[in-house]
């Protein structure tokens, strides 16, 4: 169905449902961002619960690699 209306477009709005799209994947990236720094808190907290030392770190660890991807890609993706 989105094909077929995408065929009927005038030029001048193809260009804007492009752009349209373009905006909606960045939106995608950044949600999925702050979906990986919720799970990076949720991490955090779940690691202050524990009495043993072992799992504790093992959270943190993981918790600290998802916040440096995360970091990493908040840098990398495109600002408006």
């Amino acid at each position: 169905m989105a094909a077929f209306y995408q065929r009927r477009f005038r030029p001048e709005y193809r260009v804007a449902l492009e752009a349209g799209v373009e905006n909606r994947e960045t939106g995608d990236s950044y949600v999925r961002v702050t979906v990986l720094l919720a799970t990076v808190l949720l991490l955090t907290a779940l690691a202050q619960r524990l009495k043993l030392t072992g799992p504790r770190l093992a959270l943190l660890a993981i918790a600290f690699i998802m916040l440096a991807i995360s970091s990493y890609s908040i840098f990398v993706y495109p600002r408006a």
